[in-house]
Parts: structure tokens; C-alpha cells; sequence
């Protein structure tokens, strides 16, 4: 007897579900009309020539969507990586790099209303309060968003004031669950019409989501000679990785004959008492640590945006700052025990390294010592876009003016419990002494290693989109951007802290970075065959820019520039509404070649001089260094598919997928990974299957009830490109069930989130080296949750 795949048992039902309603003749119910702004003008979602994918705020309810995780399950073209809110990482059609990396560009973009927030590692999660909508557009988005909107990008879209009535919002949800402690998440929203043209809108929430990962007695991973409960007793505890996240927004919009002024104010606190990993091999939800890891994210946005029609065409301005605070903590005693363990293989190495604190043949045991690192980082953005518009029967247009100056900084310690007294401090103070005399006198102190970074970048864009019309069946679309960019970048080294390392600063500026600029091309042919249906072919492009390394090495292997990368994309498309209007099906084919694509490596001349597979001197023999390059070729192709039916009058059931293949399509150059290897974070199959059902009743006096559920899976993954480092993900579903009552004003419902409490691989990391010693370090999504939520509306 055969067994069924789970890629073939969702396929399975999928096809069931389609196949009984194709027969389904009598339903009463249209599909509602979905209008979004992805092409930057308003349009019918099955009008538009590519694939993008609208999750409206009615489902945003009743999926109980509040952040990222959540809405990423709804969203088969797009994976997710995250570490705890605040940290995602988010890739389309699976152009993925890696789940650890925090120099190279996010290949994705992430826009709050008309201002791009995307930033390198750690996409800001939005919390989904009072949001009118999720846009989610896979594919190569160059032409119109620009850097990083490579592989695709979400647009998440609040709701504006509104000067018709008056209204009111209070929402609170309460959550228990058996692994951890109980949750809580209060709302409010006001509208208020100051005037017959003018409003403002105020939105506040405050939420706390319970931990579930306990911290338990165990000893260090290497020889076992500290005990955390003995180190650091406060440490040893269940639950956590408690999350609270608060914030508001707060609106101004002017209505006026000709256009409007709506001014916007947003800030956010997310606070993690810990990070959501725990180690198999320790017990479920449970981890040996010896320090707290907290993470602290703060964000603020300010945003005027100006609307004028000039007759001739409508003129938007959107002027936007954003700025971000993050501040963590995270336990490094794997970390130092692996790297001493490190430096004695390559003892023929240590006696000269700056990175290893014993000469040859001294015992390394004091490296099995506890420690942790702090990251104190800040960013801003400010943003100006002008566009102009204009649409008529025949033709629309649109060209646009871009420009941004962004600033990161960040201060990254790593402390040693009592280094300052250990003979590790010593040989570094030896090393010190005879190789950088210059550098003394440095103070004890227990920060062996501190490096700093402080970058600047400067982007103009110019770009514009034409469609045509030829007849009511064909219609022509062009479009381009041309971009240009500068970075300038500092970074040094103190090792230990105070002692500036002799090639430690390296400054990047215009002298040996002159900047990148480049023009990407976007052209589609979209035929209609009659009113309900179309098809479409597509080509796009999508880039990341290029930029600087942190290098420090006197002789890297890999350049301190690196170029921009290139996706192009070719894609055909089928979007059709059948059944008098009670099914939607889209089909969408896509190829993918990755060019000359970036990827965080470790740049090989760390290996020591004489060992295998070292590069000759003096490219060999160089403190470890993560870089990023660009290794070669990759492509992704794929198929995505959506369905949305309606059932009779009080039913709806939809199902979303998508299959790819995304590898390398050669060797890459530095021989760590073959052609043909998997990119990482890449599922070959993910898909949603969800029902929404409305039910007569009149229970507590409600006018109606409602039921949904819903199914997501997520196939394997591989955490890492190269073979040697990488570890499987395995697949995972989750199980969303949820039963309300609506009254006149209020709303009520029960609902369970993975029902089946089945724990997911996120993300296997691999930074701190846990593997090495037999452990893990599993990131992992929430257990079976069981809430309730009232809402009541004025």
C-alpha cells in the first residue's frame, strides 16, 4: 500500500474541495471585489499583471493576525525566518540567502503605508492593529520599489481618518496554554470628524505574549566545570521568553476640493524577556543558559503625505522619517568555549593569533567560562517620494522621483566572566606588547573583544510605468527605474577592548566606493479574454545594491567591494473568476536567475598558513572575518496557485500554494556548495487551506455566528547553501480553529491556535556552535493556545 506525501495530502484535498465545487451551481453569494495600490493607483487585485496577494482587514480578524508569524502562514509565495518578534528575516519565491545574516541587504522590502522600513536582519513586525490591509507582491519589484524589493515585498496598509461619523473600537483578547504562562492583548481605536473635512484617528494597544521556555539546571557544554543554577541562579527558571509589545498611531487627515493632507505619527516598543529556542536534546521547550537575553526594539514614525489634483495629472508627496533603537543581550559561553576549542586545533596558528589566548601546547581550559554579548544599535531613514499620475481610457502613467539618506550605527561587546584576571588576558596582553605597542596602556577589563560599526548610504531613483491600451482585450505595460547609491562605512576592532587592532579602522567612503547605479526594466502583455478572465506574461527585474565590507584583514580573499546582484524574472499568469462569480482561480508560472548573487561567507584567508585547503601567504593566516560576496549563479522556479470560493450564501473556502525549486546553478566560488545544492529557508511546497462559515443564531442575542478554520503547511528546509554547515528543517502545519458570535456593536469569540501543538523548526542557528557539543539551538513557534476575545464597537 502506498503512503501519501504530505505535499500530495494537502494537494489531495485541495483537489476535492475544487473538484465539489465545480459542480456547485446554485450558490447565491459573489466574491467580494479587492482593491489595492500595489501598482501604486488603485486597481482590482484580478486586473493586476502580476502576482500579489491581499489579506484584508476582515481577515486579518478573523484569522486573529497580530503579527508577522501570523500572517506569513497565509502567504505560501513568501517564507519567514524569525528569531522573536523584531527579528524576521523574509524571502519570496526562494531567493534566500541565509537565516543568520546582518550585513547583506534583505532581498525583500517591507513598506509601512509609503515609506520603506526594510532593514538588514531584523524586519520591524509591525503589530496589526487597526491595519486596513497586507499586500503581498512576489516577484521582482525594481521598477516601483526599488532597492531590496529584489524577490518581492508587504505593504502594510493602516486605516486613515475618516470625516463621514464618528466611531469607536475596544478589543481584548485573553490567551491560556498547558507549556506557559497566559497572555493578554487590549486595543482601542477613535475616530473622531473634527469638521466636515478634517478628522483624526488614535490607536493604542498593549499586549503581552506568555514565555514557554524554561531555562534548566545543566552545566557548561564543554568540560562541565560551571553550573548555571551555581553562576548565575537567577537565570534558572521556566517561561523566559515573555514578549510585550505596546504602541499607538495617531492621524490628521485634511480633505480638500483638489487632494488631501493627512499627517501620521506611529511608535512601537517590543520587549523580549528571551529569545523562542530551546534544545532537543535538553527536553522539550527547555535550554541550559547561564545569562538572561534580553531585546529591546523601539520605533517611531513620522509621515506627511500630500495628494493634489492638477487636472492634468495627480500629484503625491510622501515625506516619511523612521527610526529604530534595538538593544540586546545574548548568552556567548558556547560560543567561547567552541572558539578556544577552535584555536587548539590550529595550535600551530594560536601562538600569533589575536584571536587565541594561549601559545601553543598551554592549556585552553579556561575557556570554558561563561560570557555574553550586547548590541547597542540605532538606525534612521528619511524618505522623500513625488509621484505624478494620470489615467484615462486608453492609457495610464506614472513617473516618480525617489530619495533617502539612511545612518546605522551600532556598538557590539563581548564579555568573558572575570577575564580580566585570566591568563587568556594576559597572552592578549602579551600579543598586544609585542605587535601593537602603540596601543598600551589598555585597561583590565573583562570585554575581549568590541568592534564598531557607523554607515551612511544615499539613494536617488527615477522611474516610471506606462500602460496601454490597445482594445478592450490588450494591454502593454513598461516600466523602468534608474537608481544611484553611495555608502560610506567605518569600522574598527579593539581586541581586547581599548587595544585598536593595527588594521582594526577602515574607512569606506566615495574615494574607494564610488556607489552603484544601474536602470532595471519591467515589461508585461496582458490579454483579456472576456470579462472574467486573463492572462498575462511578465518580465521584471529586481536588485540589490552593492557595498562595503568590515574588513579588517590585511590580505582578504574576498574584495572589500562587492557588486549589486540581479534577479530577472519571467513569468506567465492566468487570473479568473468563474461560477457566476463565486470562484476565483489565479495561476501563475515563474523562472527566476539569480545573478552574481550576494551571500555572507567567511572569508577564507582566516585558515592558518600550512593547513589544508589554506590560501598561499599572505592570503592565509587572517583573523576570521564574515564577509559578504558575490559567489555565482542561482535561479528558483515555480508555480503558485490561488482559489477563493463561494459556497451557498454563507461560505467561503480558499486554498493558496506554491511549488519551487530554488539551487544553485553553479559550483560556489569559493567550493563550499556544488551546483545543484538547495538555497536555504526555501520550502518546496507550502500552502493554506482556510473555511469561513457564517451560522444563524441567535445565541446571547447575537444577529449571526461564524466559524473558521484553517490549515498551513510548511515543507522541509535546509538552514544553510553549503553542505558542510547546513542542518535539515523539518516540515510543519498549524491548526487555527475559531468559533464567534456577532451582536450590533460587539463581537465575541473562543478560538485555538495549533490545535495540533506541533513545533515548528523555524530556524536552526548555528552562530553559537551548540551543534559542536552535541546540543542545539532550535527556534520554534508558539505551543496550543486556547482565548477568547471581545470586541466592542461605538
Amino acid at each position: 500500500m502506498s503512503t501519501l506525501t504530505n505535499t500530495q495530502k494537502v494537494t489531495s484535498v485541495a483537489a476535492a474541495v475544487t473538484a465539489a465545487l465545480a459542480g456547485y451551481t446554485t450558490a447565491q453569494a459573489q466574491l467580494e471585489e479587492i482593491v489595492v495600490t500595489a501598482t501604486k493607483k488603485s486597481e482590482s487585485l484580478q486586473d493586476i499583471a502580476g502576482s500579489v496577494q491581499a489579506i484584508t482587514e476582515d481577515t486579518l480578524k478573523k484569522a486573529n493576525i497580530v503579527g508577522m508569524e501570523d500572517y506569513a502562514k497565509l502567504i505560501p509565495s513568501m517564507s519567514y525566518v524569525n528569531y522573536t518578534p523584531g527579528t524576521g528575516k523574509v524571502y519570496f519565491r526562494g531567493i534566500a540567502d541565509d537565516n543568520g545574516t546582518f550585513i547583506s541587504e534583505e532581498s525583500s522590502a517591507l513598506y509601512l503605508n509609503e515609506q520603506p522600513i526594510t532593514q538588514a536582519g531584523m524586519a520591524a513586525d509591525v503589530r496589526m492593529v487597526d491595519v486596513n490591509r497586507i499586500e503581498a507582491l512576489a516577484g521582482p519589484q525594481g521598477t516601483l520599489y526599488g532597492s531590496s524589493a529584489q524577490s518581492g515585498a508587504i505593504r502594510i496598509i493602516t486605516n486613515k481618518p475618516d470625516t463621514s461619523e464618528f466611531s469607536a473600537t475596544g478589543d481584548i483578547t485573553l490567551k491560556m496554554m498547558d507549556e506557559g504562562e497566559s497572555s493578554y492583548d487590549v486595543s482601542g481605536v477613535v475616530n473622531i470628524p473634527i469638521s466636515d473635512n478634517f478628522a483624526i484617528r488614535a490607536v493604542g494597544f498593549t499586549a503581552e505574549d506568555g514565555g514557554f521556555v524554561d531555562v534548566v539546571d545543566g552545566n557548561s557544554a564543554r568540560f562541565g566545570l560551571n553550573n548555571n543554577s551555581t553562576f548565575n541562579p537567577s537565570v534558572v527558571r521556566d517561561d523566559v521568553n515573555s514578549f510585550k509589545s505596546t504602541g499607538g498611531r495617531l492621524a490628521g487627515q485634511w480633505d480638500m476640493d483638489d487632494g488631501y493632507y493627512l499627517v501620521e505619527f506611529a511608535t512601537q516598543n517590543n520587549s523580549a524577556e528571551g529569545y523562542s529556542y530551546f534544545d532537543p536534546s535538553v527536553g522539550d521547550l527547555q535550554r541550559v543558559s547561564f545569562y538572561d537575553e534580553p531585546r529591546d526594539d523601539d520605533w517611531t514614525q513620522i509621515a506627511l503625505t500630500i495628494e493634489k489634483d492638477l487636472g492634468w495629472a495627480t500629484l503625491i508627496s510622501a515625506t516619511s522619517y523612521f527610526d529604530r533603537d534595538v538593544f540586546y543581550v545574548n548568552d556567548r559561553s558556547t560560543y567561547s568555549m567552541y572558539f578556544g576549542t577552535f584555536c587548539y586545533y590550529y595550535n600551530g596558528y594560536a601562538s600569533t593569533s589575536r584571536y587565541c589566548f594561549q601559545p601553543v601546547g598551554v592549556s585552553y581550559a579556561y575557556n570554558d567560562v561563561p560570557g555574553f554579548n550586547i548590541l547597542d544599535q540605532w538606525n534612521s531613514s528619511k524618505t522623500q517620494e513625488f509621484r505624478l499620475s494620470n489615467q484615462t481610457d486608453d492609457l495610464d502613467w506614472i513617473v516618480g522621483l525617489f530619495y533617502q539618506e539612511r545612518e546605522e550605527g551600532w556598538d557590539f561587546e563581548t564579555e568573558t566572566h572575570n577575564y580580566r584576571n585570566s591568563l587568556g588576558y594576559q597572552n592578549q596582553m602579551n600579543y598586544v606588547a609585542t605587535y601593537l605597542p602603540d596601543r598600551l596602556p589598555v585597561a583590565p577589563n573583562d570585554i575581549w573583544w568590541a568592534s564598531y560599526d557607523r554607515t551612511e548610504w544615499e539613494t536617488m531613483a527615477v522611474f516610471g510605468e506606462v500602460n496601454y491600451r490597445f482594445d478592450e482585450n490588450w494591454e502593454l505595460t513598461l516600466g523602468g527605474r534608474y537608481f544611484d547609491r553611495e555608502a560610506k562605512k567605518n569600522y574598527w576592532v579593539e581586541n581586547p577592548k581599548g587595544a585598536l587592532a593595527a588594521d582594526g579602522i577602515l574607512p569606506k567612503n566615495k574615494a574607494d566606493n564610488p556607489g552603484d547605479s544601474d536602470f532595471v526594466p519591467k515589461v508585461s502583455i496582458k490579454y483579456n479574454v472576456d470579462d472574467d478572465t486573463m492572462v498575462y506574461g511578465l518580465y521584471s527585474e529586481g536588485y540589490r545594491p552593492g557595498g562595503v565590507n568590515r574588513g579588517r584583514s590585511t590580505a582578504p580573499f574576498y574584495p572589500d567591494v562587492y557588486e549589486s546582484d540581479y534577479l530577472e524574472n519571467t513569468e506567465i499568469g492566468l487570473k479568473t473568476v468563474l461560477m457566476d462569480g463565486n470562484m476565483q482561480l489565479n495561476v501563475t508560472y515563474f523562472s527566476m536567475d539569480w545573478n552574481n548573487y550576494q551571500l555572507e561567507v567567511v572569508d577564507p584567508s582566516n585558515l592558518p598558513c600550512g593547513s589544508p585547503e589554506a590560501y598561499p601567504a599572505p592570503q592565509c593566516g587572517q583573523p576570521w572575518q564574515k564577509v559578504v560576496a558575490n559567489v555565482g549563479e542561482a535561479s528558483s522556479d515555480g508555480l503558485q496557485l490561488e482559489t477563493l470560493n463561494a459556497v451557498g450564501d454563507n461560505m467561503e473556502i480558499g486554498f493558496n500554494a506554491q511549488w519551487v525549486t530554488a539551487e544553485l546553478d553553479e559550483d560556489l566560488s569559493d567550493g563550499s556548495a556544488p551546483a545543484g545544492s538547495r538555497l536555504p529557508q526555501v520550502p518546496e511546497f507550502k500552502a493554506n487551506l482556510w473555511l469561513d462559515t457564517s451560522i444563524d443564531t441567535q445565541m446571547m442575542g447575537a444577529n449571526e455566528g461564524f466559524f473558521r478554520a484553517s490549515v498551513s503547511y510548511t515543507g522541509d528546509t535546509v538552514s544553510a547553501v553549503q553542505p558542510g554547515s547546513q542542518f535539515i528543517q523539518k516540515s510543519y502545519k498549524s491548526i487555527d480553529l475559531k468559533y464567534g458570535l456577532l451582536g450590533d456593536d460587539w463581537e465575541v469569540n473562543l478560538f485555538i491556535n495549533n490545535v495540533s501543538d506541533e513545533r515548528a523548526d523555524i530556524a536552526v542557528n548555528d552562530w553559537y556552535f551548540d551543534f559542536f557539543f552535541g546540543n542545539a539551538r532550535q527556534y520554534v513557534n508558539r505551543p496550543r493556545e486556547v482565548g477568547v476575545r471581545y470586541v466592542k464597537r461605538w
